[in-house]
């Protein structure tokens, strides 16, 4: 039986880089959405600052939520288009290593399947990269952030060290660390 190769892929992260949720995507292509002017608006200021980082995962989930919202191929699309734009996103396929850990995140903490693959990404690709702190998750919904900090936090009372998240609200561009 043929062999299909995925390419590998190789990130050069640094530490003006954040990783975008759904939440923020779909806000800036629908405008029908609460954030919409706030969401736009952030993905064109801090484009040209910060490498955005997609996992496939969101984008595929985007598409979904925006296709399905709408009935609207051409704003799904909308949406493809910016991503494809050189500077303004690196989409990523993380691999089964990161989605099993996501995997296992989402079932113990009983969170959304994207929003463990945003946490584990955020912290396994700077400890990879070596950056100094975790990579900051653009988000307006906290809730499975905040649930998994909770819960690392009460696991992690008898371990030595520290981790944390941090979360940026692409409204108020106030970033919150949460450490466990």
């Amino acid at each position: 039986m043929p062999y299909h190769t995925i390419e590998s892929q190789q990130l050069f992260l640094h530490d003006k880089c954040m990783i975008t949720d759904t939440n923020l995507l779909t806000s800036a292509i629908l405008p029908s959405e609460l954030h919409h002017s706030s969401s736009k608006e952030f993905l064109e200021t801090f484009s040209s600052e910060y490498d955005f980082i997609i996992p496939v995962e969101v984008l595929i989930e985007t598409w979904g939520l925006i296709s399905g919202k709408t009935g609207r191929i051409d704003l799904a699309l909308e949406l493809y288009n910016w991503v494809a734009s050189p500077g303004n996103a690196t989409v990523v396929y993380l691999g089964n290593e990161f989605y099993n850990a996501s995997k296992r995140i989402s079932e113990e903490v009983e969170v959304d399947i994207v929003d463990s693959i945003l946490i584990y990404s955020s912290q396994t690709l700077a400890a990879s990269c070596r950056l100094a702190n975790p990579i900051p998750i653009a988000t307006y919904e906290t809730r499975d952030f905040i649930k998994y900090v909770r819960l690392m936090h009460a696991k992690r009372k008898k371990i030595a060290g520290r981790q944390k998240i941090i979360l940026l609200n692409p409204e108020s561009l106030d970033p919150n660390e949460y450490e466990f």
